[in-house]
């Protein structure tokens, strides 16, 4: 890996708990590494030249690239089964449609 993804790795790794990834999800990580580094280096050139098409198709590949390999490492805020507690807390609960409950009055009567 170059630099820059030795970079990202150790910062996608400072962000999970100790032995997140296992050994069989390092090829995954390496991919991620490299297609982040991609989409950076397709952002700056867009941002020199925005009207170029073949850069705006490829910076959409790799960021769906990212996206996809986020999502196969559990990356998101709310994807991993490590928060799983706090999303299934609420379960059970009623739902509320917030847009059929009337607004709540002002009962401060300081002002």
């Amino acid at each position: 890996m170059g630099e820059r993804e030795k970079q990202i790795w150790i910062s996608i790794c400072d962000a999970r708990p100790a032995n997140y990834f296992g050994q069989e999800t390092w090829p995954l990580l390496r991919g991620l590494c490299m297609h982040t580094w991609l989409v950076e280096l397709l952002a700056a050139e867009l941002r020199a030249n925005p009207r170029h098409m073949v850069n705006r198709v490829e910076h959409r590949r790799e960021s769906a690239m990212v996206a996809m390999l986020s999502r196969a490492l559990r990356l998101g805020k709310i994807s991993g089964t490590h928060q799983s507690t706090d999303v299934h807390k609420g379960e059970g609960a009623p739902r509320r449609k917030l847009w059929l409950v009337p607004p709540e009055k002002n009962t401060d009567t300081s002002a």
